[in-house]
């Protein structure tokens, strides 16, 4: 196969590159982005910058692939970016290297080992990751240097195996020389010293590993040096077996801080303001069992948001550490527990060669190694409680669950259902976007913003954001543009991100006959829907329809303000007849048939002008039985 080596000089679109590669074929936020490429806060051109290291990298692509190309390998996805070509790392490569050669090692096949070895040693060519900014170019360099001396360690090891001596010799010394400090290398010349028969050679590095550390750490040698040191002055033979670390137990794995890897948290979030004082008060008990919260709702309700914002107010009473963890849930592909585990145990630093390759291996090594630990745990884009429950620690970390699904109180979790903005909170949050003056200029076209965002916070964010970057637009026109409702859904859309493709991703997921239903109840205009409402638009029965709404519901498609009572929020209602258009037929799930299933067979579809001008789909008898319920009112609305 013919290589390509890409022209990219700019230090930040390799290390874009470098992440996406990393997560290939799942999607990183621009927020995610942001935060791992920036130390800190990330400035306001953030996003604008990315977007252009994103477009860079597209035109290296196309220079290479052809026309196209870089729109196909580099794919937007609502909120983000994704790699879609498939990536090969060498230091996958290295890491099986190093875990057959241990294996051969251990079945005594030290030859076979070196070989190994030697092959995973040839691999490794210079610094990696030289000249990438941000803490995640910082994190991924620790971890392959920890790799590195892994690699060094096992081949010094198998040298003295084999007889090979002097060859350890060489070696142990140059990291000694490297890292004078570093107890291992230490013992590592020591071993190899006093089998090449220079036992005083041996002892000699002894004093001088001993007095660096007292002299630069004020520190003593440690008690395996110690033991080594004895062994020798009584003339005893070490090996490296005798002295190699073992892998540390679970327990003792120290991890890593990494609120660092926390998305940042916004300057202008705003509401909740009860909900958030009663939250944190939760995550700051100093309980024996630390609270596991789930905050559930549909999509673009701010649930990553809230408890992004939660998580930093309360960092600080977790002292070993914040982690958090985008499962994917949204994806077409999500994020395996298995390839969830390696990732958080990687991070709090557990080896690669010391992961288990079964999940309930990585479960059991997970939960061990934060059982005593004060962790807080942000999981968030949660599919479903499959893919959930590997990860939930033991009663020492606190957890903040996100899901578009309330599936999560399976576990125990406190479910915190998020409702749209009250008016006030949604006029707070624009004012911060858009400024208080522009706001207060024109009130009236504000309210209308207002009212035709419906107080979700991710629509009201795509306006602030639109009119913060035209300051020559009216509030009027915007507020004009939006009162159609046959374009309402295109306004509400900037850049990879929009309302529409976030309500797509969750009707993507819908069984068959849920997107069915889905879409039919959305063609009343009636503000509320009974159970008998529902179930003649559905031509169901009405015990059916009401399970088929409460599972929308459950899903975050549908609202109930009461028992037996249904809703939709007007944006996803407009969703639901986008999707009954013929034109959109190609998007929906492989469940959404023509005709119903062969058991409930139908009529064919008509054209209910006088209720919806965009449903296909429904029979002629559900249309006049759901008219007549409605139009009578027989239940209050």
């Amino acid at each position: 196969m013919a290589h390509h080596r890409l022209d990219i000089a700019a230090p930040q679109a390799l290390t874009v590159l470098a992440m996406l590669a990393t997560e290939q074929g799942h999607t990183l936020t621009t927020r995610e982005l942001a935060a791992r490429v920036w130390s800190g806060n990330p400035p306001r051109s953030a996003v604008n910058v990315l977007r252009n290291h994103i477009f860079a990298l597209r035109r290296q692509f196309d220079a290479y692939g052809g026309a196209g190309a870089g729109s196909a390998w580099l794919g937007s996805a609502p909120g983000g970016y994704r790699l879609c070509v498939p990536v090969e790392f060498d230091t996958v490569e290295v890491e099986e290297l190093l875990g057959a050669a241990k294996a051969d090692r251990l079945a005594g096949a030290a030859e076979r080992a070196a070989a190994k070895l030697a092959t995973a040693r040839s691999l490794w060519r210079g610094d990696p990751l030289v000249g990438l900014p941000g803490p995640w170019a910082d994190q991924e360099r620790d971890h392959l240097d920890r790799l590195r001396s892994a690699l060094r360690e096992a081949t010094i090891g198998i040298a003295l195996d084999l007889g090979r001596y002097a060859a350890a010799v060489r070696e142990s010394r140059a990291l000694v020389a490297a890292e004078p400090h570093r107890e291992r290398w230490n013992e590592l010349l020591m071993i190899a010293l006093h089998h090449s028969g220079r036992r005083a050679d041996a002892l000699a590095v002894y004093r001088n590993a001993s007095r660096v550390l007292a002299d630069e750490f004020d520190i003593k040698p440690g008690a395996q040096l110690v033991r080594l040191h004895q062994q020798i002055l009584s003339n005893e033979t070490p090996t490296a077996d005798t002295t190699t670390e073992s892998p540390p137990a679970p327990t003792d794995v120290p991890p890593r801080h990494v609120s660092a890897w926390l998305p940042p948290d916004l300057a202008d979030f705003a509401g909740r303001e009860n909900l958030v004082h009663e939250l944190t008060e939760t995550l700051d008990a100093d309980a024996e069992h630390r609270p596991m919260i789930a905050i559930t709702g549909m999509g673009g309700i701010g649930k990553t948001t809230l408890a992004v914002h939660l998580a930093h107010r309360v960092r600080t009473r977790y002292p070993d550490g914040s982690m958090y963890l985008d499962l994917g849930g949204l994806d077409e592909h999500p994020r395996s527990a298995e390839t969830l585990l390696a990732a958080a145990l990687r991070s709090i630093g557990v080896r690669p060669g010391e992961l288990p390759s079964d999940l309930a291996g990585r479960t059991a090594l997970w939960r061990n190694t934060i059982a005593d630990k004060r962790m807080l745990l942000v999981l968030d884009n949660v599919r479903d409680v499959h893919q959930l429950a590997p990860l939930l620690p033991g009663p020492g970390a606190a957890v903040l669950i996100t899901s578009r699904s309330s599936s999560a109180d399976l576990f125990g979790a406190r479910l915190v259902p998020l409702d749209v903005l009250t008016t006030d909170e949604a006029e707070t949050l624009l004012q911060r976007l858009v400024t208080t003056r522009r706001l207060s200029d024109e009130p009236d076209a504000a309210r209308e913003i207002l009212r035709a965002c419906g107080n979700l916070p991710l629509a009201l964010r795509i306006v602030g954001a639109r009119l913060t970057t035209r300051p020559g637009w009216r509030l009027a026109t915007v507020a004009e543009r939006l009162a159609d409702d046959h374009r309402r859904l295109a306004e509400l859309t900037l850049g990879n991100t929009s309302v529409a493709s976030v309500f797509r991703a969750s009707y993507r997921l819908l069984e068959p006959e849920l997107a069915r239903a889905f879409v039919l109840l959305a063609v009343s205009d009636a503000r509320e829907l009974s159970v008998a409402a529902a179930a003649a638009l559905l031509d169901r029965g009405q015990a059916e329809a009401e399970q088929l709404c409460e599972d929308l519901v459950d899903l975050g498609m549908l609202q109930t303000p009461r028992l037996g009572r249904y809703r939709y929020h007007d944006l996803m209602r407009l969703f639901a007849r986008k999707m009954a258009e013929p034109a959109q037929r190609r998007e929906w799930p492989q469940a959404v048939p023509r005709q119903q299933a062969a058991e409930h067979p139908v009529p064919e579809p008509v054209y209910a002008q006088s209720i919806s001008p965009h449903l296909t789909l429904l029979p002629r008898d559900a249309v006049l039985g759901a008219t007549s319920l409605m139009t009578e009112r027989r239940d209050p609305q």
